[in-house]
């Protein structure tokens, strides 16, 4: 028993400091199971365990935690990587002389680099979002002139 608390508002407290990890709730006993583990997991907790504590199912349920924990861990590396690999793309787009935009499925401008600013002479703030085909058209002049339609 906690003196002043119960576990479910001490789970809440640790779920709503930042960077907190798995959260477990022990239970007094059985009775009444089913409605603790739904309030318990409703605060926030990752697992529930009954008290007295079985020993062998709270080494199974570390066991998955420590996997669960090595995915997470994983994927934030694989994160951290492609985020810089965006890093170095963007400087090398930024930096070149030629002008580049890239657009999605619908024609929709999804990025524009300086140089590409300078051509168009709209900025990305304008353009970003925008469907390249109401923004500009061809005419008989070779170079893409803006639209008339905004």
């Amino acid at each position: 028993m906690l003196p002043g608390k119960s576990g479910l508002e001490l789970c809440q407290e640790l779920r709503a400091q930042p960077r907190n990890g798995d959260v477990f709730h022990p239970a007094r006993d059985r009775a009444g199971r089913c409605r603790n583990l739904e309030q318990a997991l409703e605060a926030g907790a990752n697992d529930y365990l009954t008290k007295p504590l079985d020993l062998r199912l709270l080494n199974v349920r570390l066991s998955v935690a420590e996997r669960r924990i090595g995915v997470l861990a994983e994927r934030a590396q694989a994160r951290a990587e492609l985020q810089e690999t965006v890093k170095r793309m963007v400087d090398v787009l930024e930096n070149t002389s030629d002008g580049f935009f890239a657009f999605d499925w619908e024609w929709k401008f999804t990025y524009l680099n300086r140089r590409a600013e300078a051509m168009l002479g709209r900025s990305r703030e304008e353009l970003l979002g925008r469907d390249v085909r109401v923004e500009y058209h061809r005419s008989s002049d070779p170079c893409l002139k803006p639209s008339t339609a905004r």
